[in-house]
């Protein structure tokens, strides 16, 4: 936390996902980060760990409808070749 602004670090095996109150502290974050480990900036997430991520006027809003539309189509799979 710097003053009132934050950043969130979530870390999932090698998956990491940034975000805070601050863009500008967020980018230090991974300058910080860049600089210390080898990583890659892919861009604002769309998906992690089965979750959508999608952008409201209020903030962001997560939904699991996408995880359970592939676990579906795996057991369809999984069906079809029994």
């Amino acid at each position: 936390m710097i003053g009132s602004d934050y950043v969130i670090i979530w870390l999932y095996m090698d998956d990491m996902l940034i975000f805070g109150t601050n863009v500008s502290v967020v980018n230090e974050t991974k300058r910080l980060l860049s600089s210390l480990f080898e990583m890659q900036d892919l861009g604002e997430a769309d998906v992690i760990l089965g979750i959508k991520l999608s952008k409201t006027k209020s903030g962001f809003s997560l939904c699991r409808s996408h995880y359970i539309e592939k676990m579906l189509k795996d057991l369809i799979l999984v069906m079809w070749y029994l």
